[in-house]
């Protein structure tokens, strides 16, 4: 699925809810490793401020953990 730029939604708020989206409907489980925050700008065709900003908040929301070095994972 495509981020769409022309709607009022930000598109660090579409990622987020469609990574979201993917942990609750079990797509990513629990202790998976997600794509680094260059892999998700290329396949979503945004920056990397957008890309972060998504993981940032899911990672607050508890739903990421991010492990330095390692990289970042859906929390258990």
């Amino acid at each position: 699925m495509l981020l769409d730029n022309t709607i009022a939604t930000p598109l660090y708020k579409q990622l987020e809810e469609m990574l979201l989206n993917e942990i609750e409907s079990g797509v990513l489980k629990p202790g998976t490793r997600i794509p680094t925050e260059i892999e998700l700008s290329e396949q979503y065709h945004v920056s990397r401020v957008t890309v972060r900003k998504a993981l940032a908040a899911l990672s607050d929301a508890g739903y990421l953990e991010r492990k330095s070095g390692k990289g970042t994972f859906v929390a258990e």
